[in-house]
């Protein structure tokens, strides 16, 4: 990573450590995306409840990696990603009906924990950046990803009851 500012000034030590959890955070937003793409390809079948999360959930996501490489660019700090993508094939039990919704729950109780951890991930950066308009970026990110954690815990409630 550059971490030289547009005025060619070289960034503070501090503000590189900063910058590289900021940018730790972006490439996790990047994963998020694909992680709540596939999922919403994987429910929209058999559970359209949950898909209709995933699918708002990573666009949210997507929201917060482009304001985040924006805020990485704002600092001088190039962020570039490499977006090559290795297959992964998986496997669908013949019985998949019957564990569709169990699968689904772990994923969304696995997504609910990630998302408490980018909140609380947030947060740190909010506390450790001097930058108004970068706190006030971390904060209302730390909201939505407890949102996106509470709406994910909420639809596991429901598919436990049914």
């Amino acid at each position: 990573m550059d971490y030289s500012n547009n005025k060619g000034d070289t960034v503070s030590r501090t503000d590189r450590v900063l910058a590289r959890e900021v940018y730790r955070a972006y490439l996790d937003e990047l994963s998020a995306i694909t992680s709540y793409t596939y999922q919403r390809i994987l429910t929209e079948q058999d559970l359209p409840a949950a898909a209709a999360l995933f699918a708002e959930i990573s666009m949210d996501e997507m929201d917060h990696f482009l304001h985040l490489g924006q805020l990485l660019q704002k600092w001088g700090v190039s962020p570039a990603v490499d977006t090559h993508l290795r297959e992964k094939p998986i496997a669908l039990l013949a019985d998949r009906d019957s564990h569709v919704p169990v699968v689904v729950r772990r994923i969304l109780s696995e997504n609910a924990r990630n998302e408490r951890k980018a909140a609380a991930n947030y947060r740190s950066l909010a506390n450790a950046t001097g930058d108004s308009a970068a706190r006030s970026l971390f904060l209302e990110l730390a909201h939505d990803e407890e949102s996106h954690a509470d709406a994910q815990e909420a639809l596991a409630r429901r598919l436990a009851q049914s």
